[in-house]
This record gives C-alpha cells, structure tokens and sequence, in this order.
C-alpha cells in the first residue's frame, strides 16, 4: 500500500505543513516525511489494526533531531514524535 498523506506538524512556533509518503508491505512501514523546508526517510513496524512505531530525523534550518513515533496510520494519520528534548504531535488525512 502506498499514500500519501497532507500533514501537519504541531511544533512550539506553531503549525507546519507538509507531506509524508507512506509505503506499507506486510509489517514494515517506510517513506519520506516532507516538512520544514526538508525531506528525511523514516522506517519502523505496523501491525494489521495500523498501529505503528518508526523512526527517523527532522531536518530544520539549524539542526537535525532524531526521532521516534508511535501511533496510528490508515485514513488519517496521528503520530507522537519524541526526541531527545521535545515532543511534536503530528496529524494529516490523506490526500486526494
């Protein structure tokens, strides 16, 4: 399964936009997350009822933050990314 997903990246200076393409086969779950100017690979685990764990790096201005994620995926998408030092909620639907 393949999607691509609008999102949006709830970070402490406000809301990001951006996109993520999702590639699901069996239990592995891999793609490119497309926000803050930047685009970084992320891979992990799903399970049959969508449930998730990935991780992978945030490229800003600055600095890269390496993060993982846990949440769902299907219609919509809702991710909580923890870093070393900060947690970003991430939430997006797919597109059309």
């Amino acid at each position: 399964m393949n999607n691509i997903y609008d999102v949006i990246l709830e970070t402490s200076i406000g809301e990001r936009h951006g996109k993520m393409d999702v590639s699901i086969r069996d239990k592995s779950i891999k793609g490119i997350l497309r926000i803050l100017k930047g685009e970084e690979p992320f891979e992990g685990i799903v399970d049959a009822s969508g449930q998730c764990r990935i991780s992978g790096n945030l490229s800003t201005l600055m600095r890269r933050i390496p993060y993982t994620a846990t949440g769902t995926i299907g219609e919509y998408i809702k991710l909580e990314l923890i870093s070393e030092k900060e947690r970003f909620q991430l939430v997006g639907k797919k597109s059309v």
